[in-house]
């Protein structure tokens, strides 16, 4: 099964998976439960060409169908914010189709909780009467998103966060990543690969130094400083504010366990641990938990389209009258 054997950290998974091929019990559908960036993907994949021993039969067949390009293995994916009811239609047209090329055609719908109520019924017949020689992998990061009829008809496979060690090794080995910026970016990848961390990663630690540079200026009650930066972020083409959320999280996290824990390992911004040191000199690790609080707040309100720059501003100004009041 050697189209397993490039995943990493997934052994619990795999192991699921392979003893359904050598033992010919297969379901006719499947749900990849994990986060984002940890191999779902690659796996349904990597089963597809496994179930029809795709190397057995030709050596093109599986760079097709990493391509998109093979007959009988379709992905969909989100057009947009959801996946689109013609996108549905269109692939249940597809799959009633006798095979081509292999045995059992393969159906993976990416991030199948971008389904909308209509999407996700008109596929929900297909999963009560699945054609024969079929083989459908829903990907999703939670199966709550879900329609629980959906759910229930999949044989469900949980995906595990990867270990500090296999992001290691896939920065180093997949992306050449000199071991400083490893460094940088294993903490902040919580356990799955972001691509948008990887590729971006210079500007990101420029992002980590305006942070610090902010923090410095709240609490020295240099507000237009932050504002200015609050204003640079928020309208940011990269989306820089998404970003600096994360380093506040991670703030957060940070001074609690240097609190509580009183350990220099495993801290998110290791590389400003003296600063950290120094603002737990003045704050007190029940006004961060308000901040940490305050920031879920913030988020939920962007999640239900409040305005960006005011959210922003006003978080960081609860955190000045929280962290500078006496």
């Amino acid at each position: 099964m050697k189209y397993f054997e490039s995943i990493l950290g997934q052994s619990h998974a795999l192991e699921f998976l392979q003893h359904a091929l050598a033992h010919q019990k297969l379901s006719s559908a499947y749900l990849f439960i994990g986060q984002h960036g940890i191999g779902k993907r690659k796996t349904a994949l990597a089963f597809a060409k496994t179930l029809n021993r795709i190397d057995a039969l030709s050596t093109e067949y599986g760079q097709l169908i990493d391509e998109q390009q093979f007959a009988d293995v379709r992905q969909i994916a989100p057009e947009g914010k959801f996946i689109k009811i013609s996108q549905i239609q269109e692939a249940l047209e597809w799959i009633s189709l006798t095979a081509i090329y292999v045995r059992y055609k393969c159906l993976v719908i990416d991030q199948a909780e971008a389904m909308n109520k209509e999407s996700a019924n008109a596929f929900l017949k297909t999963l009560e009467e699945p054609p024969p020689n079929t083989v459908i992998i829903l990907i999703a990061e939670h199966s709550e998103q879900l329609l629980e009829t959906i759910v229930s008809r999949c044989q469900i496979v949980r995906f595990s966060p990867l270990s500090s060690s296999v992001i290691q090794q896939v920065l180093q080995e997949r992306f050449s990543l000199p071991s400083s910026t490893i460094d940088f970016l294993s903490p902040f990848l919580m356990g799955n690969l972001q691509l948008e961390w990887i590729e971006n990663v210079e500007r990101i630690q420029q992002w980590q130094a305006d942070f610090f540079q902010c923090l410095e200026a709240l609490f020295t009650k240099n507000m237009i400083f932050v504002f200015e930066h609050l204003e640079r972020w928020s309208n940011s083409k990269e989306e820089a504010w998404k970003f600096i959320f994360v380093f506040m999280e991670c703030w957060c996290r940070d001074l609690i366990h240097l609190k509580q824990i009183s350990s220099d390992s495993n801290l998110y911004h290791s590389k400003y641990q003296i600063k950290l040191e120094k603002t737990l000199q003045t704050v007190s690790v029940h006004h961060v938990h308000l901040a940490y609080q305050q920031i879920y707040i913030a988020k939920e309100s962007l999640f239900f389209n409040a305005n960006r720059l005011l959210t922003m501003q006003s978080l960081w100004l609860y955190w000045k009258n929280l962290f500078l009041t006496k």
